[in-house]
């Protein structure tokens, strides 16, 4: 067989939600009043990386909480 003729077949991932909805930035808007720096504030910054993942919003209010436990 010639140079290229043989393909393997590409896998592809299944995607994440990537964009929060209304109602979740809602949530999030009112939550980063508890937080000194509000919405720029590390806490949420981490808030967002996981809601974006799909993460609900307890699961990643607990683990944007480890995470800064954890780095300090």
């Amino acid at each position: 067989m010639a140079y290229g003729m043989i393909r393997k077949r590409m896998i592809r991932r299944k995607t994440k939600p990537t964009t929060i909805s209304t109602t979740m930035m809602n949530k999030l808007k009112e939550h980063s009043k508890m937080h000194q720096g509000g919405m720029a504030s590390k806490h949420i910054k981490k808030m967002k990386i996981y809601l974006k993942e799909g993460f609900t919003f307890n699961q990643a209010h607990s683990k944007a909480i480890a995470f800064l436990n954890k780095k300090k």
